[in-house]
């Protein structure tokens, strides 16, 4: 039970990381359809 938890933990950090890397790119890609 105890190990699940860590994996979940693991799994939830990558999500994160995974959203936080798409909205990056999804920002950045935005700044330059704008400033063309």
């Amino acid at each position: 039970l105890f190990e699940l938890q860590i994996y979940n933990d693991l799994l939830n950090t990558d999500i994160q990381k995974l959203i936080l890397k798409w909205m990056i790119i999804f920002i950045v890609g935005l700044s330059i359809t704008l400033h063309i």
